[in-house]
């Protein structure tokens, strides 16, 4: 299981509901979890079976690569790096992306 376009939409219009002018790649993995919980254990659980060191990291990365590659689909797009608080509470550099399409 991947992520897929629909979830990725479906992500992008939450945070546009919260009426945010920017949302960073961790912000995005948080609401991705909070929709999707089951689908991101499975991502991880796969992960886990290939013994891919670091799987968080790997799996958010990739999340990330995907925003990158789909930034026209989904409206978005990359606004370099920031520093922000990830998933396990620590703050380090991730991506900031911003809307492109009106609402």
């Amino acid at each position: 299981m991947d992520i897929t376009i629909e979830q990725a939409q479906r992500v992008i219009e939450l945070l546009k509901e919260e009426k945010l002018k920017a949302f960073t790649s961790h912000k995005f993995i948080g609401t991705f979890i909070k929709l999707y919980e089951s689908d991101y254990i499975e991502m991880l659980v796969k992960y886990k079976n290939k013994q891919t060191p670091k799987i968080f990291r790997e799996i958010h990365r990739q999340m990330a690569c995907f925003l990158r590659d789909n930034q026209k689909a989904l409206g978005i797009s990359l606004n370099g790096e920031v520093k922000d608080m990830n998933i396990h509470h620590l703050e380090t550099e991730c991506k900031n992306w911003d809307f492109t399409q009106s609402e």
